[in-house]
């Protein structure tokens, strides 16, 4: 909950200097019962179902609870974390080549697509409401 971008930005680095073929990139979520639940403000911790729809990390967005990194950087950072992980083409061609069957290939394609859109709704989302 501590990074900075540049510590954030050396993970992404270090992600893509791998031979991993899937890697994730969210934004740390407190949970009650943890340690990190006790720095979580009183007035920020949810209260019903709905709230917790807000709190914890939905598609590539989610809530900073980095004080020196607002919402918005972070949710920027998760996307070029993911759109610099896999659209490069070695990780493309990686990707393609480790396909066993049609099936599995319509399947990352479909994923893909799927994380395409997600990244560009929470783009507009972010856009639309300054966050």
């Amino acid at each position: 909950p501590f990074e900075t971008l540049a510590d954030m930005n050396e993970t992404i680095q270090f992600a893509k200097k791998t031979k991993l073929d899937i890697a994730l990139f969210f934004s740390f979520t407190p949970f009650p019962g943890t340690f990190e639940w006790q720095f979580v403000p009183q007035t920020l911790k949810p209260k019903n179902i709905e709230e917790w729809k807000n709190f914890v990390c939905n598609n590539f967005s989610g809530k900073s609870w980095n004080p020196f990194v607002s919402d918005k950087e972070l949710k920027s950072i998760i996307m070029k974390a993911h759109m610099s992980f896999y659209f490069r083409p070695a990780q493309i061609y990686r990707i393609f080549k480790s396909q066993s069957s049609a099936g599995e290939l319509f399947s990352n394609v479909r994923a893909a697509y799927s994380m395409i859109n997600s990244l560009i709704k929470t783009k507009y989302l972010c856009k639309k409401t300054g966050r």
